[in-house]
Formats: C-alpha cells, structure tokens, sequence
C-alpha cells in the first residue's frame, strides 16, 4: 500500500521558492509581483519582512524594510495576509522611519481575526535618510506552536508610478515553552549518560531520529522536502525511496507530523518522519567515508541566451545557471497534465518559451526570464552522475553533450567540456 500522505507527496499551487545558498541559513519565500511578457530591465523596489522566532505568548515588533534603488518611493498602499492567524496574530501597524518624519497615515485597517490587514501612507516633505529603510513595522503575538508567514497580498509603492515589486521573508515560527516543576531535593549520586531525546508529536509513533544521523526513505513513495516543517509550505524537492540522506536538525513537531530538516544531495528541507501508522525514513549506518553522494539521475537540459537551466529527477530541483557565474535552485512544480503558465510571448525566429518546470519558473521569475532571456533550443532528456560533497558543499552534474557543470556552496558555478 503507497504511503504517500499531504506531508508525503503532492502538488502545492504555489511560486517557485528561492533556496538560500548559505546551507546554514534559513530558506525564505520570494514572491514576485512582477509583470509578465517583458524581458526588458527596469528599476525594481525589494520588500523585505523580518523572519521572527517567538515564544508562546510572546508579542514582537516585525519590520519590513524597503530598498527603492534608483527611484523615489514617496508613497505606497500594502495588503498583507497571515496563513494561519491562529498561530500569529496581527496586532497593530506603524510607520518606519523611511518616508521622514513628516508622512502621513491615511488609511489603517487591521482584522486580528482574519489576519489581515491594508495600510497606505505618504511622505509629505523630505523622505528619511537612504540608511534608514524601515518602511513601516507590524506588532504581532504568538498564539500557539507553529509556523505562520506573513503574505503581500498586494503592494503598490513608488512616486509618480508604482515600481515593479520583489517581496521576500516573513516567516514567524512559535515554540512551545514546556512548564517545569520545582525540582526536589535528592541524595547526591553519581551522574548517569543523557539518555538519547525522544520525542513524541502529537498523532505520530515516537521519533527515531537525531541531528548527525544518516538515514533513507522507506520503500515506496518519495518523500516530500519542504521550505518549512508544516504540510502548507512550498515544497522545495524530494527524496525518492531508499534515497539517503544527512539529517541537519529536528524534530519539530507541527500539523500531526515530526520534521526533520534534511541534506539529501544538496537539497536541503524539511521532511516528515511518518503518521500515526508507520515510518518514512529509518536510521542507516554508513560504512568508510560519508563525505560525498554519488547517484545517476534522469536529467533535462535547456541552453538559453543567457544561462542555461537543468533538471534532476534525484531532488526534483531545477537549477538556473547564469552566464554572469551566479546560480540559483528551484523546486519543480510541474505535475504532468497540467496546463502551461499563459503569457504573452512571441520569441523571434528559432529562439523557444520554455515549458513545463522550466517553463513555471522562467514566467513566475520575471528576474530570470530576464537574465535569461530565450531558449536556444527546446530542453532535452538525458541521464547524468551526480556527485554532492557534504565536506564543502559542492555539487557536480553533467550535461547531455558532454560539459560538467561544478556548483559551490557559495552560489557560484563554471563548467569544464568533456
């Protein structure tokens, strides 16, 4: 019987989720209100939300910052929206110090219980000094454990004319604080070895594994890898059964699940251990040297004006080299059957749209279709050897005429011919 469940397997409708390529950082959500149809450069402002951890209970101040480039962002009008406003709840909104002293509220409404909120207001006079980029901060409270993202429903910012828009962050994750009671005095003896944590989430047999630990996916489905330990949240690849992996951090316990983040061939992401039922993923020993991952993956390959995409069925991941040596990686969000993303597009003689996952990237990031550009070719099928170092962070794949493709750790990437 497949054991595949919603925190297994599944499609989630959602953009393409920007992996950070600091495996010690924290990966965060990049929506881009963006118009589509365009390849040509313009001035784009950046939105940033503070990510917050809090306590339950706990109230906070979250900032969100804005960084206009070039042009002058005198007023704006936002729409945010919290995913789950039973575990974060809106309080209150403020003005930054970014549009001077002199700006001006003119319309406030926030819905606690919805968990939504609209907020405009201008600069009336001089704007603040460029270092001081707080555009306005919310005031929200932990209600429960979990996580919570804030969401830009809308945002219009800019002066004569509103600036395209990049929003990044806003995720608020709640840890419970366990009570503990008043410890009793006791004869003095000797210390005994900390027994191994277990944890038990609510609704899932007790976990069985630690930070450190190699282990691989049970027979069957893949299991899912998500930007964060809940069933709501982008998913950022898979492991495909008796795929093996390092387990970075975890248990966290949400939704009925325990998640573990997880390194599987460079991929890195949350992943649930089982249900109620059984497990997923079971600890395995590794015998020699653990350093490097080595496996054959199906591929495809797309080469464009400016970079080049690839495909590896091993993560599900669709990795967007630039030509300028920069590179970014994506989860594939194409479900067979499924209806290609619609846009106005008309490339010129023997140039191609991409389609598919290709194809849901390039025209839900109008940043890469712009450093893109067209496809010189329609993308291609192949076999490759991965190779993924967990000592330095470097990945290495191939292509289908030959060339290797070397990714670090630090976001770069070159190529050598075969």
């Amino acid at each position: 019987m497949a054991h595949g469940r919603s925190a297994r397997d599944g499609f989630q409708a959602a953009l393409p989720l920007l992996v950070s390529r600091s495996w010690l950082g924290t990966l965060v959500l990049s929506l881009l209100l963006l118009s589509t149809g365009t390849l040509s450069a313009q001035d784009t402002a950046q939105i940033e939300l503070d990510s917050l951890a809090l306590s339950v209970g706990e109230t906070a101040e979250l900032a969100i910052r804005v960084d206009c480039g070039q042009s002058a962002c005198t007023a704006f009008e936002v729409e945010l929206a919290v995913d789950r406003p039973r575990i974060v709840r809106l309080d209150d909104v403020a003005l930054g110090g970014y549009l001077g002293d002199g700006a001006q509220e003119f319309s406030k409404v926030v819905d606690s219980a919805a968990g939504t909120l609209f907020f405009a207001a201008a600069a009336i006079g001089q704007a603040g000094e460029p270092d001081d980029n707080v555009l306005f901060t919310l005031t929200v409270t932990a209600l429960q454990q979990g996580t919570a993202t804030i969401r830009v429903v809308d945002i219009q910012i800019g002066d004569l004319e509103p600036l395209p828009t990049q929003v990044i962050g806003g995720i608020v994750q709640v840890r419970q604080v366990r009570a503990t009671s008043t410890p009793r005095p006791t004869p003095t003896q000797q210390p005994t070895p900390e027994p191994t944590r277990v944890v038990d989430c609510l609704g899932t047999l007790p976990s069985r594994l630690e930070p450190g630990d190699w282990a691989q996916v049970t027979p069957g489905d893949p299991n899912t890898l998500r930007a964060r330990p809940d069933i709501d949240s982008n998913r950022v690849g898979r492991i495909p059964a008796e795929g093996e992996f390092l387990v970075l951090e975890g248990p966290e316990c949400a939704d009925g699940y325990a998640w573990y983040r997880v390194n599987y061939a460079g991929a890195v992401g949350w992943t649930a251990e089982g249900d109620r039922s059984g497990y997923w993923l079971v600890e395995i020993q590794k015998t020699g040297t653990a350093n490097t991952i080595r496996a054959r993956s199906n591929a495809a390959y797309q080469g464009f004006e400016g970079g080049t995409m690839v495909w590896l069925e091993l993560n599900d991941q669709i990795y967007v080299l630039r030509n300028n040596g920069d590179y970014e990686v994506f989860g594939d969000y194409f479900q067979e059957g499924q209806v290609e993303a619609a846009g106005n597009y008309d490339p010129p003689a023997l140039r191609f749209v991409p389609v598919r996952g290709f194809g849901i990237v390039w025209h839900n990031r109008a940043d890469v279709r712009a450093a893109l550009s067209w496809g010189l070719h329609a993308e291609v099928g192949y076999q490759t050897g991965v190779e993924y170092s967990l000592r330095d962070g470097w990945v290495t794949f191939g292509g289908p005429d030959g060339q290797t493709f070397v990714l670090s750790e630090s976001g770069r990437w070159q190529f050598t011919s075969g």
